[in-house]
């Protein structure tokens, strides 16, 4: 839609709402009241950055449109509300383009700043610029480090955020080490916050992908105390799901599953559906959990998730060779091998379940070569990413398969090499 440049906010809102066939009663309902849009159309009064994101919602257009070149000469403080809205809005390309010209704003005040780098460090990891993030977290928690400028909730909130952009990069051991930190800081705020109960959660979250099940179950307890108490239902699923598979709570995976269908999380509960197939169906009847764990890939495919797909063919993979089903077995690694050559960059984290399906499928048809070639790369996978343990799984089943071909000191080495992987590795909490 191309709108004069010169109109002001008021204009332009109410050409776009009167383009739309919208009178300002139809508008309004369930957002606001009529006296507001006639505030906004007289251009007399504006409303806070929230509700304008709901209105440009009701109005299927992106809130940039509405607010046009005028929203440069608004104070400092509303335009960052306006990026936090970009940002909710996946509107990132215009957040930092915002973020980029308000930093060189000499009237910014000192905290206006720390708020702007916040908001373009969640900006890139959500729009998956993991490392760009890092570019700017790190030279500025290095600096809080030597003389801390600004108050705890929002030191915390910030290590938080690094730890968020380890946790996407796989980096589980650095997360550990920046949720930690936060963590460490929330205990020193006044009142327990939303910002400490997710950092809660995520620390929790790295220990059970680090194996650290206790510490992850009382993390995690704690975070789920705090959301229910505000009614905060996809956090608390979140962590439900996150519990389940901390202490392979069946009754954990089944509430974290209802929730989210409740919510309407399709993605959310179709992986909650696919770990209660793989876990516990399974063992009852492997054939039922296989049809099931197909039905979840078949939504992952719909939903355009191709490392999902790849994730949830390996899992059926595995089902396949545990209950020795090797035909079966070799159509999902086909199946999920041509997933994974659809991924733009392979995700170690979905793709050492494969390899390591792989590996063990040639390891039952004795083709012991391509068991070390496969089950080595799942390991190297696994251990780039600080999940040890299943590293050590991994690089076993590689002894295995030297032993079986007569190389028995190469066996016995490589079992030293698994038998160090699960060494403590220096864990402070």
């Amino acid at each position: 839609m191309l709108l004069d440049p010169s109109m002001t906010i008021g204009q332009r809102f109410k050409h776009i709402r009167t383009e739309k066939g919208l009178s300002q009663a139809q508008l309004v309902d369930g957002i606001c009241s009529i006296a507001v849009v006639s505030q906004i159309e007289c251009d007399r009064k504006y409303p806070s950055a929230e509700l304008w994101g709901k209105l440009a919602d009701k109005l299927g257009v992106p809130l940039r449109e509405i607010m046009g070149m005028q929203e440069k000469q608004m104070e400092a403080s509303f335009q960052i509300e306006m990026i936090r809205v970009y940002i909710e809005k996946a509107d990132y390309a215009h957040a930092v383009a915002l973020i980029v010209e308000m930093d060189q704003r000499r009237d910014l005040l000192e905290h206006q700043r720390t708020e702007l780098l916040v908001c373009h460090a969640e900006c890139l990891i959500r729009d998956g610029k993991y490392e760009a993030s890092l570019d700017v977290l790190l030279p500025f928690l290095d600096q809080q480090q030597a003389q801390q400028a600004i108050d705890d909730q929002k030191l915390c909130d910030t290590y938080n955020k690094l730890g968020n952009a380890f946790f996407k990069m796989r980096d589980f051991e650095k997360a550990y080490s920046a949720f930690e930190q936060g963590y460490r800081i929330s205990k020193r705020l006044p009142e327990y916050s939303v910002v400490a109960a997710r950092v809660a959660y995520n620390l929790g979250l790295t220990c059970n992908q680090l194996d650290y099940k206790n510490d992850a179950q009382r993390y995690l307890r704690e975070a789920k105390e705090f959301f229910e108490s505000v009614c905060d239902m996809t956090d608390v699923a979140d962590t439900l799901f996150a519990l389940a598979m901390a202490t392979g709570n069946v009754e954990y995976l089944s509430r974290a599953r209802t929730l989210y269908e409740g919510l309407n999380l399709e993605r959310e509960a179709n992986v909650a559906k696919l770990h209660f197939a793989y876990y516990i169906e399974s063992q009852k009847d492997y054939h039922s959990a296989l049809h099931k764990i197909d039905d979840a890939r078949k939504v992952f495919e719909r939903l355009g998730d191709v490392g999902m797909c790849t994730y949830s063919t390996a899992r059926s993979a595995l089902i396949s060779i545990d209950h020795d089903d090797l035909p079966k077995a070799e159509e999902y690694l086909k199946q999920a091998e041509g997933f994974m050559e659809q991924m733009e960059a392979l995700d170690d984290y979905l793709c050492a379940e494969f390899y390591r399906a792989r590996a063990l499928y040639n390891f039952q048809q004795k083709n012991y070569d391509q068991c070390i070639l496969d089950s080595q790369t799942s390991s190297e996978m696994c251990a780039k990413m600080g999940l040890y343990a299943e590293s050590a799984v991994s690089l076993q089943l590689s002894a295995e398969a030297y032993h079986y071909k007569g190389m028995n000191d190469t066996a016995f080495e490589v079992s030293k090499k698994a038998f160090e992987l699960l060494r403590p590795r220096g864990k402070k909490i």
